[in-house]
């Protein structure tokens, strides 16, 4: 009786360790891909007659490439920076009346960033350094299982008038873009 005493104890004992083997979540060491880019306003950047807010959709193949290869996304590093989906771009302008879909590659670029719950923190900053609560932030959002997030931010006020952004509405209006892009990242695996 006295050993069936010990070995519950022992037993309650270790199941009641504080070591449950729920670390908390780090984005550290991990990589998310861009597997949507959409726009808030329908347009038909490659002139195919049909009009989606899907702007990957819009892109020419180049651009997809650019966009959706595994070096683009975003990388988290252990030094509190990460590699953005700015570093590869995409945007639209319209050149002597024809839509011409953008992209490339941006270089010499430190975003910094910072997690606080499912929300990501990202800012552009000049030299590695931590955000400051000053800096304009643009946010992400992780979805509750950690394997997507979403982040919006808008061009025009970004980059101003080197963002370009003409495009022909539906009603064949030249408009310049003021919205949104919204993109989607996926984790990929680790």
């Amino acid at each position: 009786m006295k050993n069936l005493l010990l070995f519950l104890s022992l037993i309650l004992l270790c199941s009641c360790n504080s070591d449950d083997g729920n670390e908390p979540f780090t984005l550290t060491n991990k990589s998310y891909k861009i597997v949507a880019l959409e726009v808030e306003t329908n347009m038909d950047i490659n002139e195919d007659g049909i009009f989606s807010t899907d702007l990957l959709s819009e892109l020419s193949q180049s651009c997809r490439d650019i966009l959706l290869n595994d070096g683009s996304g975003t990388f988290f590093q252990e030094d509190g920076n990460a590699f953005y989906p700015w570093h590869a771009y995409a945007g639209f302008d319209v050149v002597d009346g024809v839509a011409v879909p953008q992209c490339g590659w941006l270089s010499n670029v430190i975003q910094a960033y910072r997690l606080k719950e499912s929300t990501i923190e990202f800012i552009f900053v000049g030299d590695n350094r931590e955000i400051d609560d000053d800096d304009p932030i643009i946010t992400g959002t992780l979805s509750d299982d950690r394997t997507r997030f979403i982040t919006s931010y808008n061009p025009s006020e970004m980059h101003g008038d080197s963002f370009g952004g003409d495009y022909f509405s539906e009603m064949g209006v030249l408009e310049n873009y003021t919205g949104d892009f919204i993109i989607t990242l996926e984790l990929l695996d680790q």
